[in-house]
Order: C-alpha cells, then sequence, then structure tokens
C-alpha cells in the first residue's frame, strides 16, 4: 500500500512538473510573440515618441483580481494592484483576438491623455490573449482615431458618473494627410455597422459620427442596440432602420425609454429636448457620411440642448397655445433655440473656411440670416399674401425673431389678420424656406426667383 501511494505521489509531482514546465514555455512563446507585435505596433503607431506601458504576469493578474472572482461587466474584473484599485479586461484565451486587444493596447495608450479615454496601466503577454490593465477612475492625440464601436458596452462611468471611453478593439487612426482608411473587415460583416464601411470597407471620421448617433437612440429608448426587448422591431431590422422608418410616424413618447418621463419632471420642455436629441441622432445616422454632422457639431448642439432657458419655456407655452401642426411648432422652437444646424454651425477648420448660406451665396449662413437677412428669404417673406417686410422687425438673434412672430408687436400685425393666421403663415414660410435650403444643399436645384410666389402662395 505504501508502494502504491509513493508511486502516485511522484506521478503526480512528474505531472505537475511537466505540466508547469509546459506551461512556463507557453507563457514565454506568447510573451515573445505579443511583445513582439506590440512593439512592432508602438512604432507604427506613435511616430517615435515615448508611449510607456508597464507589464504584469499572469500570476500578478491573478492575484490582484481574487482569481477574476468580481467581474463587474462582462470581461472586465475589478481588482487591486499595488495598492490602487484597477479594472482588468480580460476577453478569453482565444489567441485569435490577440490582435485585437494589442491594437486595443497601443489606440487606449496613444488617446489616454484624453479625460474622457480610460486610462490604461499596463497589461499581461504571458497569454495568448493579452490582458489589459486600467485605472478605475481614468484622468490629445495628433491623428484621428476612428473608434468604430462607440456603444454602451464601451463606455463606463467612474465614481463621479464622468464616461470614459474604452474597448479601442477595432480602432483605427487615419494616416497623415489622408481622410479615410480602411476599417478591420471582421467587423464589417455585421448588420451594425456604417453603411459606408459596409460597402467600401473604408472609414472615416463621420464613421463614428455614425456609431454615436447609434447610441444616443440607445439611450434615448433604453433598448441594447443588439437585444431589443421593448420595441417591436422586425426580424431582420436593427434600432437604426427602426427609428428612421418611423420618425414622421410616431409621437416622441412613444420610443423613449418610460423610467426617463416616469417622474413626470421636465413637462413639454423636456419632450422638445428629447425630440431635438432624436432629430440629432437621426441626422447622425444618415446613410450618406457627408449629410452627417462632425462631432464638434455633435457636442455643440447637444450643449444647446441641454442650456434651454426659462424663456425659451414661456416661447414654447406660447408656441403649444397656438395649436400648430407639431412639425411647425418644432421648426420654430429650434430655430429659436438656435439647433438648426446651418453651414456656420458646421464651420471646421479648413484652409478656406466656407460657410456661406446655400440660398445667397454671400453672407455666413446663421439661423438669424437664413430666415430674416438672406436676400432669397426676403423675397419669401413679401410672396406671403400680405406682403409682409420681414426686415420690419428689429431683432439681432434668432430667439427674438421667433418670440416676435409669435407675439408679434401691434405695428407688425397686417390689418383685418388674426395672430394665429400670422404665426401659421410665418411657420408655412420658415417651413419652405428650410426645405428650399436643403434641397439647394443636398439636390443641388437651382434657386428660381420667380417660382418662390407660386410655391408659397399654394402652401398657404
Amino acid at each position: 500500500m505504501a508502494r502504491f501511494y509513493v508511486q502516485a505521489v511522484r506521478s503526480w509531482l512528474r505531472d505537475h512538473f511537466f505540466k508547469r514546465r509546459k506551461e512556463r514555455k507557453e507563457g514565454e512563446s506568447a510573451f515573445v510573440e505579443n511583445g513582439s507585435k506590440l512593439l512592432e505596433k508602438l512604432i507604427a503607431s506613435c511616430n517615435g515618441r515615448s508611449i510607456p506601458i508597464r507589464t504584469f504576469s499572469a500570476q500578478q493578474l491573478h492575484l490582484a483580481t481574487n482569481n477574476y472572482s468580481e467581474p463587474q461587466l462582462e470581461y472586465w474584473y475589478k481588482g487591486s494592484l499595488e495598492g490602487r484599485i484597477v479594472l482588468v479586461n480580460r476577453l478569453s484565451d482565444a489567441k485569435i483576438l490577440a490582435y485585437l486587444t494589442i491594437n486595443d493596447i497601443v489606440i487606449s495608450a496613444h488617446m489616454s491623455g484624453h479625460s474622457n479615454v480610460l486610462k490604461p496601466i499596463g497589461c499581461c503577454l504571458d497569454t495568448p490573449c493579452p490582458i489589459l490593465v486600467y485605472e478605475f477612475a481614468a484622468n490629445a492625440f495628433e491623428r484621428p482615431v476612428i473608434h468604430m464601436y462607440i456603444h454602451m458596452h464601451s463606455i463606463l462611468l467612474d465614481e463621479h458618473d464622468v464616461p470614459k471611453l474604452s474597448t479601442f478593439l477595432f480602432a483605427v487612426s487615419i494616416p497623415e494627410g489622408e481622410t479615410d482608411v480602411k476599417g478591420y473587415q471582421g467587423s464589417r460583416k455585421t448588420r451594425f455597422c456604417a453603411p459606408e464601411f459596409r460597402g467600401s470597407g473604408k472609414v472615416t471620421e463621420k464613421t463614428d459620427v455614425y456609431y454615436f448617433g447609434e447610441l444616443l437612440l440607445e439611450l434615448l429608448t433604453g433598448e441594447d442596440y443588439s437585444n431589443i426587448t421593448r420595441l417591436k422591431i422586425d426580424d431582420g431590422s436593427i434600432l437604426v432602420q427602426y427609428i428612421h422608418n418611423r420618425a414622421q410616424g410616431f409621437c416622441i413618447n412613444e420610443i423613449v425609454d418610460p423610467t426617463i418621463l416616469a417622474d413626470g419632471e421636465g413637462g413639454a420642455s423636456l419632450q422638445r429636448q428629447l425630440q431635438a436629441v432624436l432629430d440629432l441622432a437621426l441626422i447622425c445616422t444618415e446613410k450618406d457620411p457627408h449629410r452627417r454632422p462632425t462631432m464638434v457639431d455633435v457636442t455643440k448642439q447637444l450643449r444647446r440642448i441641454e442650456r434651454f432657458t426659462e424663456e425659451g419655456e414661456e416661447l414654447l407655452g406660447s408656441l403649444q397655445n397656438l395649436k400648430l401642426h407639431q412639425r411647425f411648432e418644432m421648426l420654430l422652437w429650434k430655430i429659436a433655440n438656435d439647433i438648426l444646424l446651418t453651414e456656420a454651425q458646421k464651420k471646421q477648420k479648413r484652409e478656406i473656411e466656407i460657410t456661406c448660406c446655400p440660398l445667397c451665396d454671400i453672407e455666413n449662413e446663421t439661423c438669424l440670416h437664413l430666415f430674416k437677412n438672406c436676400s432669397v428669404v426676403k423675397a419669401a417673406w413679401f410672396s406671403s399674401n400680405w406682403g409682409f417686410c420681414i426686415e420690419s422687425l428689429n431683432v439681432n438673434n434668432s430667439f427674438d425673431l421667433i418670440k416676435n412672430l409669435v407675439v408679434p408687436p401691434a405695428h407688425v400685425l397686417p390689418e383685418q389678420v388674426t395672430k394665429e393666421q400670422f404665426v401659421l403663415m410665418a411657420a408655412i414660410i420658415m417651413d419652405y424656406i428650410w426645405r428650399l435650403r436643403n434641397r439647394v444643399m443636398f439636390q443641388n436645384e437651382k434657386v428660381n426667383f420667380q417660382a418662390i410666389p407660386f410655391e408659397i402662395s399654394r402652401k398657404l
């Protein structure tokens, strides 16, 4: 019996020894292979700039996470490393994911100076697929980086609810002097990818605008783009298609996450804000990338939507009392709050800044110019049944313009015309102006001065 136990112990020690030696060799092999790939990627991506990335052993991370016993989200684990709380991102042991994970390390390190990017501490290269280590609450970059995966799954909140962008698996940087770059082809096959990427395999900065639009729709509806549970979406369809197909046919309350409206606060103003965010999401997810705003434009729009004032509440109340068509009401409200994407708002850093009004092609296109000061627009206003002279309104901003149209001064209101009739006329003309502007802008239509009076009278 004693001999049996001795043999069993020897067998176990031998197997354990060979297993440990095999694991050590595999770890060394993985370290060399992953390390060389990481170094190659760093050299190619960072223009010789030093980006320190620490390496940890697999054993260190096992101890730090207590054998990965505290999962925070899928693939994310909380741990303690060298006296501080960290997040450990462990995808799987699949070697096929090694390239994507190394890409994640390099891009996130490259962008780590951004306050809304999760800051990497280091990585473990001993495993077939590298394991990433990030600061638990992270505290720009020379070339534009396309993230390619801006969804709720890739955004974490720190202890102050500050969003931190993570998951740079599919991210690519645009080469200097170029405007597009070939994206990771493996993600091109999914039905959730941007239309231009699916078609050409190339991405631009407008590709991330599309994904951000998807994120806005997720936040508005409370739905996970890959797992729709509340909205009744046909098989084979996706959230973006569903919203675009029904954008003109439903009330905002039908699609908004009920928890947003649950407390009953905000009232009509909140609904207008939600509608404005929905409209922005629809523009961001246009099929044609040229029709999408830039991310700078999107940021400005969101800030305008956030800054709606008490005076704006009063104007909104006046608009609602007039019982205009919802489309007219929303248009006037957007003009008042300066949240229509005119060319002046889309101004970008170019060698020559071109922000001219598409109608007159002379002055910068602001909301005030487009609906009051443009020569084409003045003709449109004068084409009304009452020959209205828009210059009679002495206003210097778009909010006062709408305020004076909704509550017109006595000297402005034509004789035998009620306030309701006047506001309806103004709404129809401004709707016509905006539609004409978009036809000229996106369909290369020429402005026909002779046709303007006929087209407006037909609408009135």
